[in-house]
């Protein structure tokens, strides 16, 4: 009989707790470290500048500012909730900079939370937040709120979706109260516009 062997026993408890995990991280090892070309091209095609314009917040809003410079869509399923957005799942971390930004600027205060309450992180406007630990806390998740409010009580609140794509160009959103759960990627900006 063979010796024992811990990591054995830890992949067949991963199997039987996690098989997507599994099934992943044994593809993954196989095919090696190869990056999803689709991801590429649209990392290229969606290229976001850093630079902040504030006078163009204030003329259009938080949301129709982040909407364009993150190529998002109001996908949600009664298509009037303007405050609405649906990102590509790679945009995450830029979504939070551009609101750490803001929130600096504007000396605002955050909430950030889910709707089913898993996740909460409230923010003062004097304190800077961690954006890698809030990415991080909220790549998993489908859907989340993020509310921005200044002294003077004016304030931001939208409801921000995650999709992801495959290699196709093929988006599956990831909440079920978005207005089309797999859409192509060409198809968002046909839909935020309208």
């Amino acid at each position: 009989m063979d010796k024992f062997n811990f990591r054995n026993i830890k992949k067949i408890n991963k199997l039987i707790k996690d098989p997507d995990l599994f099934f992943y991280d044994l593809f993954k090892k196989r095919l090696g470290n190869r990056v999803n070309p689709y991801n590429e091209k649209l990392e290229v095609a969606y290229g976001v500048e850093h630079s902040i314009n504030y006078d163009e917040i204030i003329k259009n809003g938080v949301v129709n500012y982040v909407k364009d410079k993150l190529n998002a869509g109001c996908c949600v399923r009664n298509k009037h909730d303007y405050d609405s957005i649906i990102i590509w799942s790679g945009h995450l971390n830029l979504l939070l900079s551009i609101v750490g930004v803001l929130k600096k600027m504007s000396s605002m205060s955050m909430k950030i939370y889910t709707l089913t309450g898993g996740y909460h992180v409230e923010v003062d406007a004097n304190t800077d937040f961690n954006i890698s630990k809030i990415t991080l806390a909220l790549s998993k998740r489908s859907d989340f709120v993020i509310e921005l409010s200044n002294q003077i009580n004016e304030g931001y609140v939208f409801n921000v979706y995650l999709y992801d794509v495959d290699s196709d160009g093929l988006a599956t959103a990831r909440s079920r109260h978005v207005l089309a759960k797999k859409f192509h990627v060409s198809e968002i900006h046909i839909r935020a516009r309208s």
